[in-house]
């Protein structure tokens, strides 16, 4: 099996297991609750990841542009 099939298949494991842990979470917790906490640790993933991979692109670069349709997608 090659690399990219690995990645696959890992990215299908995550894909699947991710509401059945949702399922488990939202027993005891309130579903917006449990949005906040589920975006607040996907945020600090995603910076940890940026930093570890030098992709991080200073904010003063981006233009007015840019940063509408980054809040505009957070929003919708």
């Amino acid at each position: 099996m090659n690399e990219a099939a690995l990645w696959a298949l890992l990215a299908a494991l995550c894909y699947g297991i991710a509401p059945v842990l949702e399922k488990i979470g939202l027993q005891q917790a309130q579903p917006l609750a449990a949005v906040f906490v589920r975006a607040l640790v996907t945020t600090v993933f995603t910076g940890v990841c940026l930093f570890a991979r030098s992709e991080w692109v200073p904010l003063a670069h981006w233009t007015h542009k840019t940063w509408l349709a980054i809040i505009a997608s957070g929003v919708v």
